[in-house]
């Protein structure tokens, strides 16, 4: 008798685990650019402090805020603010 032990066993003997995770990973980037891309309008068009676009865009920990931007736009959220 088999015994199926979690949801994950069970992806995996229906074929799409693999798939499902891929799946995921894909709508997780999307959101964290979509909330990257509004966090740069923020900056842009207003003169809200970083922490409150950080709130703003979903991200409760500023250095998390601070990480994820600097490694999509290769630029401090400081440094964006002064070219714009």
């Amino acid at each position: 008798m088999w015994i199926v032990k979690n949801s994950t066993d069970i992806a995996r003997n229906e074929g799409g685990y693999g798939q499902n995770l891929r799946h995921k990973k894909l709508l997780t980037g999307m959101h964290l650019r979509i909330r990257l891309m509004m966090a740069e309008q923020l900056l842009h068009d207003t003169a809200l402090s970083v922490l409150e676009i950080s709130e703003r865009c979903g991200f409760p920990c500023l250095s998390t805020f601070n990480r994820q931007f600097l490694r999509r736009n290769g630029i401090s959220l400081r440094e964006f603010r002064k070219r714009e």
